[in-house]
């Protein structure tokens, strides 16, 4: 009993051992590799260190700290993308590139969101970002920024309806900004998009409360638009408003000049005549007085 017993833990212990030492030796090739390739290359290639193999044996090599990998990968895509001539690339060979890197599940929102700025705004191929960034999705569910990147990708291609439902759901993510509850039914009801569209796309696509988010406050905004004033008919003459204010102002202004001399001068020919009837009146008055 005592040998058997000896026997499991000396097994044990090798085991961990020998654990321990693959650990330790995908480190040291991480580590080699990543400075070897910063040493003897003025230019990053178009794969990082260990991007070959599957994250579980990533996790395993760096001693379950597979987050470091996370933030490596962040830091070397920064110097990948803004490297001098990669603009010069094809776009879809980049695709390509950053698809197979984001496989492994990087968790590292700023990873999606780079490589998705670079497929909008600077090679105009805004559909390269979907795959990415749908990657992204489950891998950072915590980031709102990466729906909302989608979003707007999806805006660049007029799929509002997909743009909409990113919006809505980035909304729902914790700490995301207030504006991007009413985003995605303003973006709808300015593109004139009918509820039966909204049905029809967001059927599989979205979850329920998104598509309730998003009809509720379309058809908010068409009820408001479709608000009218009451108008009743009646005998009496309205009160003069601002704008009937403006339009007589303007009426004024429309006015030719010699009328509103000729206006200017009968007034001042009526106030004089009427002056001089009134002194008139008085100078008899007067008279009157000194011969009694």
């Amino acid at each position: 009993m005592m040998k058997k017993k000896l026997l499991s833990i000396l097994g044990y212990v090798a085991t961990m051992a020998m654990l321990l030492v693959v650990s330790m030796y995908g480190v040291y090739h991480f580590a080699t590799e990543t400075i070897t390739e910063v040493r003897e290359r003025k230019d990053l290639g178009d794969y990082p260190p260990l991007s070959g193999l599957d994250r579980r044996i990533i996790n395993i090599m760096l001693l379950g700290q597979s987050a470091l990998y996370d933030d490596f990968i962040h830091l070397w895509t920064t110097q990948y993308l803004t490297k001098p001539g990669i603009l010069k690339k094809d776009p879809k060979e980049l695709e390509q590139i950053l698809r197979r890197i984001a496989q492994l599940k990087i968790r590292s929102p700023y990873f999606y969101q780079m490589a998705c700025f670079r497929f909008i705004f600077d090679f105009k191929t805004p559909w390269l970002c979907e795959d990415i960034a749908k990657i992204g999705l489950e891998a950072a569910p915590e980031s709102w920024m990466i729906g909302a990147v989608l979003g707007y990708a999806y805006i660049e291609q007029e799929s509002y309806v997909e743009a909409a439902a990113m919006f809505a759901r980035a909304s729902h993510i914790k700490d995301s900004p207030e504006y991007l509850k009413t985003v995605g039914s303003t973006l709808l009801y300015k593109k004139g998009v009918s509820e039966k569209i909204l049905d029809t796309i967001l059927n599989d696509e979205s979850s329920k409360h998104i598509l309730k988010q998003l009809r509720e406050g379309l058809e908010r905004k068409q009820g408001t638009s479709k608000e009218l004033p009451h108008v009743t008919v009646s005998t009496v003459e309205p009160a003069p408003s601002d704008n009937d204010d403006v339009s007589q102002i303007q009426s004024l202004n429309s006015t030719p000049a010699s009328s509103s001399v000729s206006t200017v001068e009968a007034s001042s020919e009526t106030s004089s005549e009427t002056s001089s009837e009134t002194s008139s009146e008085e100078n008899q008055q007067d008279q009157e007085d000194t011969e009694d």
